[in-house]
C-alpha cells in the first residue's frame, strides 16, 4: 500500500488544463458521470477508505476528467477536474 495524493478541482470553463502540471499526468477518464445526489465520492478499490466531497450543486450530469501520473501500474497522484452543472 501507498499513499495517494488525490486533487479535486471545480472547473467553471476558463481553463482547460487546470488541475495538470505540465503534462506531468495522463487523462485516463474524460467524460459525463450522473451526480445523483450533487457529491462526488473518491475510495480505495478494497472499500477501506473515501473521500465525499460536500455539495457542488444541484444533482446532475457533470463532465468528469480525471488524470494519473502513472496509467499503467499504482498511480500516486490523481487530479479529478469536475464541470460545472450541465443543463
Amino acid at each position: 500500500m501507498a499513499l495517494v495524493k488525490v486533487r479535486i478541482f471545480l472547473d467553471h470553463g476558463e481553463a482547460d488544463d487546470r488541475g495538470r502540471d505540465a503534462g506531468a499526468l495522463t487523462t485516463v477518464f474524460d467524460g459525463h458521470l450522473l451526480l445523483s445526489d450533487g457529491r462526488f465520492v473518491v475510495g480505495d478499490v478494497v472499500g477501506e477508505s473515501r473521500f465525499t466531497t460536500s455539495l457542488l450543486g444541484k444533482p446532475g450530469r457533470r463532465r468528469v476528467r480525471v488524470s494519473v501520473d502513472d496509467p499503467q501500474g499504482r498511480a500516486h497522484a490523481v487530479d479529478i477536474v469536475i464541470s460545472a452543472e450541465l443543463a
